[in-house]
């Protein structure tokens, strides 16, 4: 049981040094550029992936629109 307590203390700790060093490298004007290209480069993809997704749904209401007023005009005659 104590060496348990002993590996969550470790962790904690280990924790406590990696997030102390990515506030510190966050602080750097390399990793801050770095970060904020990432940054811009993701919500750019999500933009698309948005458009993209848009543009599917759009297109399938169409279908649908189309496919409603054939069949009408198919038991219509």
């Amino acid at each position: 049981m104590d060496n348990i307590g002993g590996n969550k203390l470790l962790y904690f700790l280990a924790g406590v040094a990696v997030g102390g060093l990515i506030v510190y490298s966050a602080r750097s004007p390399q990793v801050r550029s770095m970060l904020a290209k990432a940054a811009g480069k993701g919500l750019k993809l999500k933009e698309d992936a948005a458009a993209l997704i848009e543009s599917i749904k759009e297109d399938a209401e169409d279908f649908a629109a189309e496919a409603k007023h054939y069949g009408k005009k198919q038991h219509g005659k």
